[in-house]
């Protein structure tokens, strides 16, 4: 008779009144969750789906894991084409240890943009077209200058555990 009152107290009575226990949470399909117990992480990345914690104790963190973002960049030197650079999330736990801070998402572009746009500078007018062009019949189009600028891009991006490609296109494209 304890067993089932205690079930009532702990499960049931919260529910009826309206009150979250906390016990479950729920992960969309583009989402992973990380499970964080006293600010360290428990197990590995949990993927869609209704879940169980244990309430009070566990924290259910949710990332946008399953989604491509982009950065574009203006070009300046090429002001008809802009410069869109893709990136999703690799490593889930990479990405929430790297930006437990803010934004992550606000802040991965900032990283982006501060260590891309001295790479598009130094690429000329004719190869930044040319490169266009290419793209346009096909979108995975790369050659040494966009192979330069990911790697480039890399050691700045790599604690993230996430991986990028870059598109130029026309505005009017």
């Amino acid at each position: 008779m304890k067993k089932i009152a205690l079930i009532f107290l702990l499960l049931i009575f919260p529910l009826i009144q309206g009150c979250d226990p906390n016990f479950f949470y729920k992960v969309n399909v583009d989402e992973v969750a990380i499970i964080t117990q006293n600010g360290e992480i428990v197990g590995k990345p949990v993927k869609g789906g209704l879940h169980f914690k244990i309430p009070f104790l566990q924290e259910a963190h949710l990332i946008k894991a399953h989604r491509v973002q982009t950065v574009e960049v203006y070009l300046s030197g090429t002001p008809e084409i802009t410069a869109k650079l893709f990136w999703n999330i690799q490593d889930p736990i990479a990405f929430f240890k790297a930006t437990t801070n803010g934004d992550p998402e606000k802040t991965v572009e900032k990283i982006i943009r501060e260590n891309i746009e001295t790479d598009l500078r130094n690429l000329s007018k004719i190869k930044i077209l040319e490169i266009s062009e290419a793209q346009i019949s096909d979108p995975y189009y790369s050659n040494k200058e966009t192979e330069k600028i990911i790697h480039n891009l890399q050691p700045h991006i790599e604690k993230f555990g996430i991986k990028t490609r870059i598109l130029f296109r026309k505005k009017n494209a």
